[in-house]
């Protein structure tokens, strides 16, 4: 009797391409998910108002994956100040506004996955100063007088007054400043109180001054007011008779 050996190879096992594949996961095992660079953590852009600002998603994988943009969760619509250019790689702002104050992002997609990247973009507007008055102010001595400053901006900008040049000397007792600095209060006002007050704002996207004038006003005075005085002169002769005033401005 002839003895044949015969030999039975296993069955060859399902190609599972990932740790999660099953049968219906059907991309190559060459296949690579697509990665960004900067993925990672959220990138923060600022730009000033009418400025262009560009954001870029430099992504790899294989296949090539394909870049879309979105603003604050919703698809980005061309034409409305904003451009995708580079093959999807780049958003272009051309005159970012307020409105593009927003949470950006790129998602890179193959077969493989997707991976993405976050912008918050921030646009800042310069500061600006809403005349309250005239810029002419006056008060009568030891009367009260309060000067504004609104000033509006993104960021808020920060405030200074200054009188002729220097800064408001807030320590004197008669002087205050209020609303986080945008009425300066004179209680009592001083003659050296006149003078040239500027208000200065500012943030990070740049900064402008108001100016006003104030003139401290003083009520006339007459020496001896109320008293009278008896002169005597001769007949057909001219005398003189005097009456010195004083206040501010003069009378």
């Amino acid at each position: 009797m002839t003895r044949v050996a015969i030999s039975v190879a296993p069955a060859p096992a399902p190609l599972y391409t990932s740790a999660s594949a099953g049968p219906a996961d059907e991309w190559d095992a060459a296949d690579i998910p697509p990665f960004v660079e900067g993925g990672a953590e959220v990138t923060e852009s600022t730009v000033v108002i009418n400025n262009p600002l560009e954001l870029e998603c430099y992504a790899t994988g294989v296949p090539s994956p394909v870049i879309k943009w979105f603003k604050d969760g919703q698809a980005v619509r061309q034409g409305e100040g904003l451009r995708v250019s580079a093959g999807g790689r780049r958003l272009v702002l051309s005159r970012a506004q307020v409105s593009d104050t927003a949470r950006f992002q790129c998602v890179a997609t193959n077969e493989a996955g997707d991976h993405e990247r976050d912008f918050n973009v921030v646009v800042h507007v310069p500061p600006s100063i809403r005349a309250t008055g005239p810029s002419e102010r006056s008060v009568v001595l030891h009367k009260a007088i309060s000067l504004q400053c609104i000033p509006s901006g993104v960021p808020a900008p920060s405030i200074t007054w200054l009188k002729d040049g220097r800064p408001v000397d807030t320590a004197q007792e008669h002087l205050k400043l209020e609303s986080v600095g945008r009425v300066l209060q004179v209680t009592q006002a001083r003659l050296e109180d006149s003078g040239r007050y500027s208000c200065v704002a500012t943030n990070a996207a740049g900064e402008v001054q108001q100016h006003l004038r104030l003139s401290v006003h003083e009520p006339p005075s007459i020496p001896y007011s109320g008293e009278i005085i008896n002169q005597t002169i001769l007949s057909g002769f001219s005398t003189q008779l005097e009456c010195k005033a004083t206040g501010s401005p003069a009378p």
